[in-house]
């Protein structure tokens, strides 16, 4: 996710978010998110925040989760955002992800 580009008011970009855990090895691997509801919270430049439910890429088991805009309101401020996942597993509680960043950017004017 780190590093990636959108125009303002894009619809159709896609954000992943691969949701992990410490392993008892101490790596780090995909987090089992099957059963559990995940929802993308993005702070933008201003400091707004916005809450997007995110969908399983596959079936959750392997932690990645997706959101694509769908309206030109989805990405209506310019600059840099700052993104996390939120999971609240199917047992309860609340289970959030490390921030990631993405910029929003203006597209040319027309000539």
């Amino acid at each position: 996710m780190a590093g990636k580009t959108a125009r303002l008011g894009a619809i159709g970009f896609r954000i992943t978010i691969e949701l992990q855990e410490e392993l008892a090895n101490g790596g780090v691997g995909a987090l089992d998110a099957t059963g559990g509801t995940v929802v993308f919270r993005a702070q933008k430049p201003g400091g707004a925040i916005v809450d997007w439910a995110a969908s399983p890429e596959t079936d959750g088991s392997d932690g990645r989760y997706e959101y694509v805009t769908v309206g030109a309101g989805d990405l209506d401020t310019a600059g840099d955002w700052i993104i996390e996942a939120r999971l609240t597993p199917a047992g309860g509680g609340l289970l959030p992800s490390t921030h990631e960043a993405f910029t929003v950017e203006h597209s040319l004017p027309a000539p």
